[in-house]
């Protein structure tokens, strides 16, 4: 009957959708979760991404701003897959020829930092705050770790905030931030719970 038929369409598109929701969480699990480290320039992100990633991916440099666009590499959390993006610094806003290339990073950048499951914003341990940063930090959110960076440096910060303490040169703390970002992203609810947890077994 008409009736009939319509109760069985209905329940099939309520089936394929279902069906469609869990290959999109199994394509985004295969992706893995998008980390992304954020922070003002210079703070040590592309050292800490080198770190994170084991390898040579970033080009890390003494000087201001030398991530212009953002660099990607893949991480291994013990069965955790996860995206690992380093953006450009944030900055004061350039002058003169280089403003357009300038505002074109950052607009990159923010959008790599939205389309993030975890932030990890990054704190230089060396000098005092900004108002970038503290505006940053004021934000309480679920989606973000702390992490302060140059921690074999005289420190010099006036952040006494929870943070994960690392430094790329010695290796402090790259372990413990390694674990942190796996059990956030475990916790952050970005995927259906069986396809994470079989993941995480694989």
């Amino acid at each position: 009957s008409r009736d009939e038929l319509t109760r069985r369409l209905a329940a099939a598109v309520q089936t394929v959708g279902r069906l469609a929701r869990q290959m999109a969480a199994r394509r985004d699990a295969a992706e893995g979760i998008r980390v992304a480290l954020v922070g003002w320039t210079n703070t040590g992100k592309s050292s800490l991404f080198n770190g994170l990633a084991a390898g040579p991916g970033a080009l890390v440099s003494d000087h201001p701003g030398p991530t212009r666009d953002y660099l990607t590499g893949e991480l291994d959390l013990e069965g955790v897959r996860c995206l690992l993006i380093d953006t450009a610094g944030a900055r004061t806003p350039a002058a003169g020829p280089d403003a357009e290339l300038d505002r074109a990073a950052q607009t990159a950048s923010k959008h790599q930092s939205r389309a993030a499951h975890l932030r990890l914003v990054c704190i230089d341990s060396s000098r005092a705050l900004n108002d970038w940063e503290r505006e940053q930090l004021a934000a309480e959110t679920s989606d973000r770790l702390r992490v302060l960076t140059k921690v074999d440096l005289l420190r010099a910060t006036d952040f006494d905030g929870p943070a994960i303490a690392t430094s790329s040169l010695s290796g402090v703390g790259i372990g413990a931030l390694r674990a942190a970002v796996r059990d956030a992203a475990l916790a952050s609810g970005a995927f259906d719970g069986e396809v994470v947890a079989g993941t995480a077994a694989r």
